[in-house]
């Protein structure tokens, strides 16, 4: 140890001396003091990026020539131009001069982080490397498109108020600022006028405003209340679009995990979940329909809010597992894929007997042939995933020896609608129930909760939905009714 400290010792008042006639020779009379540039961020391809470079003559007494003034890069390739002074270009003594550079990127290349130094050569001396470099990020150059314009199909000659919403689409990753935005009808003398509501221009569309830099698309949704009453914020969106035609343009996903619904309150951004309507639509397809909530209420018509966006175009590992969860958006949702749930059974009143208690089953039918041709035998297959609900699933159907008609129900858990706007039930549904309906049919009925435990009987009816199945219906088909109170 007692070596090594000596050793150092000496070692460090060696290069202190080196430094100290280090200031001496000709060579050091020049100086680069800074890379000076407005951008901080530059994107592929682009052109006219101004450069200024400062040198200053150290020599006190002589002036002196440069000969050579460039710009040097750590990352990427460039296009440098020279615009003033000319070379050679003289430096009087104890001067600086600005050297002002032109510098285009070159549209192939990777993004990524770059520090632009500079480099000078004149007869009292070189220099390498300046004080002060300047940085900047190469990005993806930005586009932006009209995705949609969406309106009425029809409007009436002398009317007013006709809402027209157009989705502007962006991608890359340099920075936009949209200064205006306007319709042009086929027919403009149709139209006396028409007036842009929102939002405000210019309007910044920059790459700070963007979620994530994985997603390289980003479409703003519009919300728009049409309704006189307040749109709550858990009321759940439907969202159509074609998402066939960005897989088929290489900017999603074929199975739809980089579609994202973010929710922006004006200071961070928020992930929400959406759902894929497993009813109506499927990825990849021209009319793939997703649903998701509102974070914030909606006032009444013309209310509108354009704090949501779906953005896309993120690759396998980054967009996957999305949150996709329907119980965060649904009042009620059961795929029947984890049990019972809250389902139940119960009895009618006028059914005093016990031995059609327990006949509706989660399941599936082993013996189904998928044919409703009162055959007692049901489907093959589940609509969705591999569970649903039936009378007698592994067995055939036998006669209740019951007078009475009305015996069992399967009942669903408590379903809150309190509050909420045109409640609607959609589900798809398979019967093979004898011809005729002399004995057997079923009914659709909206009962007063609490539910009971089994085998209580079921709340008061509030409303009948159907009041008779009967005969057959296959296969699968879907069933959609209104629970708005009537």
């Amino acid at each position: 140890m007692k070596y090594w400290s000596e050793f150092l010792g000496k070692a460090c008042f060696f290069v202190f001396l080196l430094l100290a006639f280090a200031v001496l020779p000709a060579e050091a009379a020049v100086r680069v003091n800074s890379i000076l540039c407005a951008k901080s961020t530059v994107s592929k391809g682009q052109t006219g990026i101004v450069v200024e470079m400062e040198v200053e003559n150290l020599d006190l007494v002589s002036d002196t020539t440069a000969t050579v003034a460039t710009l040097t890069y750590s990352f990427g390739q460039y296009e440098t131009t020279l615009n003033s002074p000319g070379l050679p270009a003289t430096i009087p003594a104890a001067a600086k001069v600005t050297f002002k550079f032109t510098v285009s990127v070159f549209p192939i290349m990777s993004s990524g982080v770059c520090t632009v130094n500079g480099a000078v050569e004149t007869s009292g001396g070189n220099d390498s490397g300046a004080d002060l470099t300047h940085k900047w990020t190469v990005q993806q150059p930005a586009e932006v498109v009209v995705a949609s314009i969406l309106g009425p199909d029809e409007v009436t000659r002398g009317s007013s108020g006709n809402q027209a919403i157009m989705d502007i689409e962006r991608s890359g990753e340099a920075d936009i600022l949209i200064n205006s935005a306007d319709l042009l009808p086929v027919n403009p003398s149709n139209y006396a006028n028409w007036t842009k509501v929102s939002p405000d221009f210019p309007q910044n569309f920059a790459k700070s405003y963007w979620w994530n830099d994985h997603w390289f698309y980003r479409r703003q949704l519009t919300v728009t209340n049409r309704s006189s009453t307040v749109l709550p914020a858990t009321y759940e969106i439907k969202f159509e679009f074609d998402h066939q035609k960005l897989v088929n343009e290489g900017k999603s996903l074929a199975n739809g995990d980089d579609i994202r619904i973010i929710y922006f309150n004006g200071v961070n951004f928020s992930q929400i979940d959406r759902y894929l309507d497993p009813l109506t639509s499927g990825w990849n397809q021209s009319n793939t329909t997703i649903w998701f909530r509102l974070q914030e209420p909606i006032l009444a018509a013309p209310g509108a809010s354009e704090k949501y966006s779906i953005y896309y175009g993120a690759d396998a590992a980054t967009a996957a597992n999305p949150p996709d969860n329907p119980a965060n958006i649904f009042v009620f949702f059961d795929d029947f894929e984890s049990g019972l749930n809250g389902w139940s059974q119960g009895k009618f009143p006028t059914y005093t007997g016990t031995a059609f208690t327990t006949r509706w089953q989660l399941g599936k039918d082993t013996n189904g042939d998928g044919v409703a041709d009162d055959d007692d035998r049901g489907p093959v297959n589940a609509h969705s995933g591999n569970n649903y609900w039936a009378t007698d699933i592994l067995v055939k159907y036998a006669n209740s020896g019951e007078a009475t008609r009305e015996m069992i129900s399967l009942r669903s858990p408590n379903i809150n609608l309190v509050g909420k706007l045109n409640p609607t039930m959609s589900f798809w549904d398979f019967y093979d129930i004898e011809n005729g309906g002399a004995y057997d049919f079923g009914v659709l009925r909206v009962c007063e909760g609490p539910v009971a435990a089994p085998p209580a009987p079921n709340g008061t009816q509030l409303q009948l939905l159907e009041s008779a199945y009967l005969n057959q219906h296959g296969p699968w088909a879907q069933q959609t009714y209104s629970l708005a109170p009537s």
